[in-house]
């Protein structure tokens, strides 16, 4: 089965404990890349790479992502399939 690998945009509800989420976040589900993107007015969103199943597809890492404290919301932002 072949792997796609998921960019996925993640909105934490407080913009102070950004740190800790990324901690949180590398510790539960081991992204293959993490970090802050500027948004407006100092706020940060997190965007990190995963690589997964291609039969499983992003929907199993949006949840695992989104039962994780301080998780506001999150926006799969590219999904390609690696050959």
């Amino acid at each position: 089965m072949a792997q796609v690998a998921v960019l996925i945009r993640i909105y934490p509800e407080e913009q102070e404990k950004v740190d800790e989420l990324i901690a949180k976040i590398k510790a539960e589900l081991k992204p293959i890349q993490i970090g802050t993107e500027e948004l407006a007015f100092g706020a940060k969103a997190i965007k990190a790479l995963f690589y997964t199943d291609e039969k499983d597809g992003s929907s199993p890492l949006e949840e695992k992502l989104q039962s994780i404290p301080n998780v506001s919301s999150i926006d799969v932002v590219a999904m390609d399939r690696l050959s």
